[in-house]
């Protein structure tokens, strides 16, 4: 099966006044994937996305979405995207339908039967069909993210991006968002990032060795208390059975061959403590 490159970087670089935001991104995400972006808070995830969408320059490197330069081509890139902010905002005192009925005016000419036709379509995508008539200020944290959701695919994009969609949900909240997102896998690709590991454990993705790796990094923050500088890696797994692939990209601070030292340190040190248990347990017996 050929794959269609939707978005594909090269060494993507971006810093601010000397400080590195992201370094050396490399990744490919193919048609109709869903491509999750995991990393900790502060690896430059976000950062990702606005070079992605052209909303700031990168400072070396390039990106392709569609086959478009993101510096030179991201109008072109943006009339088939969908996105959503990590925080979606609304006016509280409209109505679901009135906020995707006048998000609708921006792409469709369609005569009002049409409009409304889609509008309807999206509702009952992200379960909200039967809220859709009542004001945004009643609505659940979860709902308001359904409703992004709705927002960001009216338009049948080609590309959807989705910024933390999972921040600030319960897991029912979460799963919810992932249900949507298998949903619109079939007609689109789906580019999201996410700081939760539980995210992507719950859901049906392909991960790969490096989410270790992620965990590994977590826990030494834990005992260190400090962080590594950040440097993006690629993982691209797809699925036995030929479907378009999941993949996970995670944003890690440090390369696989710097976690040699620690490993084999770590190794050690797991196999002493297990040594001292085993003591333990003979000495209780």
């Amino acid at each position: 099966m050929v794959q269609i490159e939707i978005i594909k970087t090269t060494n993507l670089t971006k810093s601010y006044n000397g400080v590195l935001a992201l370094k050396n991104l490399n990744l490919t995400v193919n048609k109709h994937s869903i491509f999750g972006f995991l990393g900790p808070n502060g690896a430059g995830k976000s950062t990702t996305i606005k070079l992605l969408m052209g909303l700031i320059q990168p400072t070396a490197g390039s990106g392709k979405i569609f086959g478009y330069d993101i510096k030179d081509e991201s109008m072109k890139i943006r009339a088939r995207i969908g996105y959503l902010q990590q925080e979606p905002s609304f006016y509280d005192h409209l109505t679901a339908r009135e906020v995707l009925e006048f998000t609708a005016r921006f792409f469709f000419s369609a005569p009002k039967k049409g409009l409304n036709k889609r509008v309807s379509e999206v509702l009952e995508l992200v379960s909200l069909l039967d809220k859709s008539d009542r004001p945004i200020k009643g609505y659940s944290t979860g709902e308001k993210r359904r409703l992004g959701i709705a927002q960001a695919t009216i338009n049948y994009p080609d590309l959807l991006i989705l910024d933390e969609p999972a921040a600030s949900l319960d897991p029912i909240g979460r799963q919810d968002v992932l249900k949507i997102m298998s949903k619109l896998r079939d007609y689109t690709t789906i580019f999201y990032s996410t700081h939760i590991l539980e995210f992507q454990r719950n859901s049906s993705l392909v991960i790969g060795v490096p989410i270790a790796l992620y965990v590994f990094q977590q826990i030494l923050f834990n005992f260190t208390n400090s962080f590594v500088d950040i440097v993006p890696w690629g993982l691209t797994n797809p699925l036995s059975d030929g479907t378009p692939s999941i993949v996970i990209s995670l944003i890690l601070g440090i390369q696989p061959f710097s976690l040699l030292p620690i490993i084999i340190t770590s190794f050690y040190v797991i196999f002493f403590l297990i040594l001292t248990m085993k003591n333990i347990q003979k000495q209780d017996i």
